[in-house]
């Protein structure tokens, strides 16, 4: 029995020879499965530079925020 990685490795190898669909049931693989990919963890930089401009205003929406952002000079 295969680790579903391995089998992910293996449904990513031969997906321009067959439908995933078809590879993951030949594998033993529900295709949400194979498509599944884990959360990202919370950017805690990104929001040690929010939360200061977020107090200095207030009534700023993520628009605004975004925007002083990047005069900042920080990217999101």
């Amino acid at each position: 029995k295969l680790p579903v990685q391995q089998k992910r490795e293996v449904i990513a190898t031969l997906s321009g020879e067959a439908p995933v669909r078809q590879l993951c049931a030949l594998v033993g693989c529900a295709p949400s499965s194979y498509h599944w990919r884990a959360h990202s963890a919370p950017d805690l930089e990104l929001r040690s530079q929010i939360e200061p401009i977020a107090v200095e205003f207030p009534r700023y929406a993520y628009r605004r925020i975004t925007a002083e952002l990047g005069r900042r000079g920080y990217y999101a």
